[in-house]
């Protein structure tokens, strides 16, 4: 009786769990349900072949040294945020459009764009906590971590031809096949939404100027999340509750801070940590001169606030080898392996970006060596005041053999002891 009974509940909960899946599925758009998901596309440039192996050997790395140091639930945190991000810019927003890789999650989304928040975002967020700064200054590090890292990738990709930013006047084109987007329906073409049409207008190098503060929000969002979701972590229950209640308490704080972080670091934290940069286009200041202001006031906090912690005495060579490895290839392969530089200013590298990559990926990697290989070695307490001073000369100086008291005899062994 008690088994029927178990199998009522199981078959009236699949009933629920198959209605609500039905619910959902009648309001997703049809188009959405019948574009291709996840395929192949052999027919890529070399220049993509070389970003999909980078992408590939930093996502490898990272995952060795997450495995190495316990850290293995950040890898599909991250992953599902990726493909989260990409999807929510894409379908409404409207804000780029990839182009083909050797594997498309969908269209307008290549793989590699999806696993290159795997690397980007573990690397800047580890930097960030490994490095002596205030706890309140640690999102903002994170912010601009995330800017050095992320830029160098996003600002060379429009000339590359590896993704394209459309225009409120020149939509993207996604070739053949139809994309689904909230603003504009299924369209052969990806439209920017009107939203951020004002966001986009300003661009350099074909890349919009609000770009930067979009890659300050990932970090910056993402920092919040996971400070928030380790003191709810701590606080919250004693360790003496029911172990159930713990674990759905966690899988609570899961959900809510990964809501959080996806606000956060998707376009709507675009638009708060743009809010400034709004204002002034009142005055009128050009998007070019307060986008980097407001990346520079990001600082601040890093320097008004005390240094509240000492960084890690163990250095990590590992987790300097990933931004070592993208920073290199986006210095040397656009602009020297397909001679980008040669074209001059109108070529696929000018030499002023080229020049602004190098800076800032000089900046990016001394911040990420100072948290990981150029660690000052710890110093231990002087022991000057304890140690026994050694005779001048090299001999041993060894007690004469004295006459014993109430007959006991010294050895050997106890005289060179001594």
């Amino acid at each position: 009786h008690a088994f029927l009974t178990s199998m009522q509940y199981v078959e009236k909960a699949h009933a629920a769990f198959i209605n609500a899946s039905v619910a959902i599925l009648d309001k997703v758009p049809k188009e959405l349900l019948i574009e291709p998901w996840l395929y192949y596309h052999p027919d890529k440039s070399h220049s993509m072949q070389e970003i999909d192996t980078i992408v590939c050997v930093m996502c490898f790395i990272t995952m060795v040294h997450a495995a190495l140091n316990q850290r293995l639930l950040r890898v599909p945190f991250l992953l599902l945020f990726g493909l989260a991000t990409e999807q929510i810019n894409i379908r409404l927003a409207g804000s780029h459009c990839h182009a083909d890789a050797l594997v498309m999650v969908s269209r307008c989304s290549s793989l590699n764009s999806v696993l290159f928040y795997l690397p980007w975002q573990y690397c800047c967020l580890l930097a960030s906590s490994r490095l002596p700064v205030h706890w309140l200054a640690r999102p903002w590090l994170a912010g601009l971590l995330s800017f050095g890292f992320g830029v160098v990738y996003e600002v060379q990709g429009p000339l590359q031809k590896w993704w394209v930013f459309p225009d409120a006047n020149a939509p993207a084109s996604i070739g053949e096949g139809l994309l689904w987007t909230m603003h504009g329906g299924a369209a052969k073409a990806l439209s920017l939404a009107e939203h951020l049409e004002s966001a986009f207008h300003e661009r350099a190098f074909g890349m919009p100027v609000m770009v930067p503060l979009y890659h300050s929000a990932v970090g910056l969002g993402l920092s919040c999340a996971g400070g928030l979701a380790t003191f709810l972590f701590d606080v919250c229950w004693p360790a003496g509750f029911w172990w159930l209640f713990r674990v759905i308490a966690k899988l609570c704080i899961l959900l809510v801070t990964s809501v959080l972080a996806l606000a956060f670091g998707t376009s709507a934290g675009l638009a708060w940590l743009g809010l400034p940069v709004r204002l002034l286009e009142s005055v009128p200041i050009s998007k070019l001169v307060s986008v980097p202001a407001m990346l520079a006031a990001m600082s601040f906090p890093l320097i008004l606030l005390p240094s509240s912690s000492s960084p890690p005495s163990k250095r990590d060579p590992l987790l300097f080898l990933v931004p070592l490895l993208h920073h290199s290839y986006f210095l040397v392969g656009p602009a020297w392996l397909h001679e980008g530089l040669k074209g001059g200013d109108a070529g696929p590298t000018p030499p002023s970006l080229y020049l602004w990559v190098a800076i800032i990926s000089a900046l990016s990697l001394a911040a990420h060596a100072r948290a990981t290989i150029l660690i000052p070695i710890p110093t231990s307490p002087s022991t000057a005041a304890t140690r026994i001073p050694l005779p001048k000369s090299s001999e041993v100086q060894v007690p004469k053999e004295t006459t014993p008291r109430s007959g006991a005899k010294h050895s050997k062994k106890s005289i060179k002891k001594v």
